[in-house]
């Protein structure tokens, strides 16, 4: 090949290189939707949910975990910030037993803490060392919860592989139990975790 053939072929190589790069030019990469769309099964709501009892004497103290785990039938996207509420449940006969109430003293619109109320703080962790979902310094107040009737949408849906756990600690900021009447004494704190899970049906 004499060197007129191979000044040839070299123009040849540097103007496919130039047509690759510019088919590629106008490429973006994936999104992180692109990535979760490209996970193959169906996609199905599926709220986690979770809850524990506690009463007057854990006031400022922290709760228990409550644990989450993901099924083994495919991972879960959580979509929104978690929900909590909490009912008293005790003693049976309590003049507000079993009514849903909000987790925080803010907002109260007429700025007075009447009957039952609670106020929390919350800390989320994923299963294994170092996947805490905020800084160690503070937990997360209350206000960073979705409300009744309006979720909160996360920055991005968080994906959880399956068989995993996730954990979610309250923390009991105050506790205050409404004296009058039949008085409460104990309360079940819920919090749900709004998502989807991606599963096979077959």
């Amino acid at each position: 090949m004499n060197a007129q053939e191979i000044a040839y072929h070299l123009r040849k190589h540097a103007e496919a290189i130039k047509a690759l790069q510019a088919a590629g030019a106008g490429q973006k990469p994936a999104s992180f939707a692109d990535e979760l769309n490209a996970i193959p099964g169906r996609r199905v709501f599926y709220n986690l949910v979770g809850g524990q009892d506690f009463t007057a004497t854990q006031d400022g103290a922290e709760g228990a975990a409550i644990t989450f785990d993901i099924s083994q039938d495919g991972p879960w996207i959580m979509t929104h910030y978690p929900l909590a509420m909490w009912r008293p449940n005790l003693p049976t006969n309590a003049d507000n037993f079993g009514r849903w109430r909000p987790v925080s003293h803010w907002p109260l619109p007429d700025q007075v803490e009447d009957g039952d109320v609670i106020s929390i703080s919350w800390r989320f962790v994923d299963a294994g060392p170092g996947r805490q979902f905020q800084t160690d310094s503070e937990n997360v107040p209350a206000g960073m919860l979705s409300m009744p009737g309006q979720l909160m949408e996360l920055p991005q849906p968080s994906y959880f592989r399956p068989n995993s756990t996730i954990s979610l600690t309250p923390i009991y900021e105050d506790i205050q139990f409404d004296t009058g009447g039949t008085a409460t004494t104990g309360g079940r704190l819920v919090f749900v975790l709004p998502g989807y899970k991606i599963v096979n049906l077959g």
